[in-house]
C-alpha cells in the first residue's frame, strides 16, 4: 500500500499549489506552466511503463521457470 500512498503524495506535490501568499522563505512561487505539468506528466508515464515493463519481464520468466518445472515433474514420472 506504500506504493500507492508515494503516487498520490507525488500527485499532489506535483499538481497542487503551496500558499499563495509570500511567507518566511520569500514570495510566493509562480504557478506551474503548462511544459512543468506536461514534463510531470510524461515522468508519470515513463515510470508507468517502466514498472509495468519490469513486472512483466520478471512475471514471465517466473512463468516459464514454472512451465520447465512441470514439464520436468511429468518427465520424472512417466
Amino acid at each position: 500500500i506504500l506504493p500507492v500512498v508515494n503516487l498520490v503524495l507525488w500527485i499532489y506535490v506535483q499538481f497542487f499549489p503551496g500558499q499563495k501568499e509570500p511567507n518566511q522563505y520569500g514570495p510566493a512561487p509562480v504557478a506551474n506552466s503548462g511544459g512543468v505539468i506536461a514534463l510531470a506528466l510524461v515522468g508519470f508515464v515513463v515510470a508507468v511503463i517502466g514498472l509495468v515493463g519490469v513486472v512483466s519481464f520478471f512475471s514471465s520468466s517466473g512463468y516459464q521457470e514454472a512451465l520447465e518445472q512441470m514439464e520436468r515433474a511429468q518427465q520424472m514420472q512417466q
